[in-house]
């Protein structure tokens, strides 16, 4: 058994509204084979008090340094990381359209193990600097839902360190994506939820026509209701102020009362002046 006692350390309360400058007196911390056992005052003196013996254990005084939860990266491809070395799969342009198209040519080869392997180094990378959970989205763009066995089965194998959650979306996922079996997008992100994804996603300005897109929004929001999962959606990626498909999005899951599951991610808008004002739609006129 190991066991390390950290001690004087400012801890932030993470209370809602809280900074981290909202700290706690200083405290101890207590670990015990990498499990955190107990928090407060004069721990060193409890665990003399309780029969330990402190000579015999690792103690470090954090002199009043802060201490914090772990962050959250919530929006990450763990299928992608590392793939624009492959040949052919160089961004030439820097552009996002670009990007998802070399990823869509680059994809075809891909193995449940070979994206494990990437995705474990990506994940290292992230906790290195603080990271301990990640919501990743998972190309479904693929009969095999490839991309999704690889993360679903990190999410197991690493649920002890770092807590995984996925997105089952892809590039034009819902509408009209048809697999080489007559598989629609729909059905690959609805199998995909079967299998255990967290959150249903998509990315409505991608799709062919502005029609496509709303009918993508629906089915997400259709989707979310059924299997009572959070949506993850890339809405409105573009600098085209026409596209407002985050007004539609949050009038649909304000209509189906699951709002605060919903998360557009990432949201860019140009809008008029480069300004958009979204009102609740029982506010709006």
């Amino acid at each position: 058994m190991t066991t390390t006692l950290f001690t004087n350390a400012h801890i932030a309360t993470g209370e809602p509204g809280s900074t981290a400058a909202s700290t706690l007196p200083l405290q101890d911390i207590l670990v015990t084979d990498g499990v955190f056992t107990a928090f407060g005052p004069g721990l060193a003196q409890q665990y003399e008090a309780q029969g330990g013996d402190l000579a015999a254990i690792e103690v470090v005084d954090l002199g009043g340094k802060l201490v914090c939860p772990p962050f959250c990266d919530t929006h990450l491809h763990l299928d992608y990381v590392f793939t624009a070395r492959k040949p052919g799969a160089v961004n030439e342009s820097g552009t996002l359209f670009e990007g998802i198209q070399r990823w869509s040519e680059t994809k075809s080869d891909l193995t449940v193990d070979e994206i494990k392997q990437r995705a474990k180094i990506g994940i290292k990378k992230e906790m290195l600097h603080g990271v301990q959970l990640i919501r990743s989205h998972a190309d479904v763009t693929d009969p095999n839902l490839t991309s999704l066995k690889a993360l679903l089965e990190l999410k197991e194998e690493l649920k002890d360190t770092v807590t995984l959650r996925s997105s089952a979306s892809g590039r034009r996922a819902c509408t009209p994506y048809e697999g080489p079996h007559g598989e629609s997008g729909a059905e690959l992100v609805e199998e995909g939820l079967k299998m255990g994804a967290d959150c249903v996603g998509g990315i409505p300005h991608f799709e062919q026509c502005r029609e496509f897109g709303e009918h993508s929004m629906h089915t997400v929001v259709e989707l979310a209701s059924k299997y009572d999962k959070l949506i993850d959606v890339h809405c409105d990626e573009t600098d085209d102020p026409n596209s407002r498909y985050v007004e539609l999005l949050s009038a649909l899951a304000y209509k189906a009362g699951i709002g605060p599951k919903v998360t557009a991610s990432p949201h860019l808008f140009a809008g008029i002046g480069g300004q958009r004002l979204l009102l609740p739609p029982d506010q709006a006129a």
